[in-house]
């Protein structure tokens, strides 16, 4: 089942984020390539990512 993911790393000690909107098998798949210090991964709601895309301007990776 598809979900909005937040993907927070930290690379040369700034933090970066990317949103994702896929399964947790294909999330796992595209974030394991990064190289970084830290990863954290949370799951966001439906409504947490419609406010992120609207009124952030926030875009949403489709895996």
């Amino acid at each position: 089942m598809k979900q909005y993911w937040q993907f927070d790393f930290y690379r040369d000690g700034y933090k970066r984020t990317r949103f994702f909107y896929g399964t947790e098998a294909a999330l796992q798949r595209r974030t394991k390539k990064y190289e970084c210090d830290r990863k954290d991964v949370r799951n966001i709601s439906k409504t947490r990512a419609d406010f992120l895309r609207t009124e952030k301007k926030a875009h949403f990776i489709t895996l």
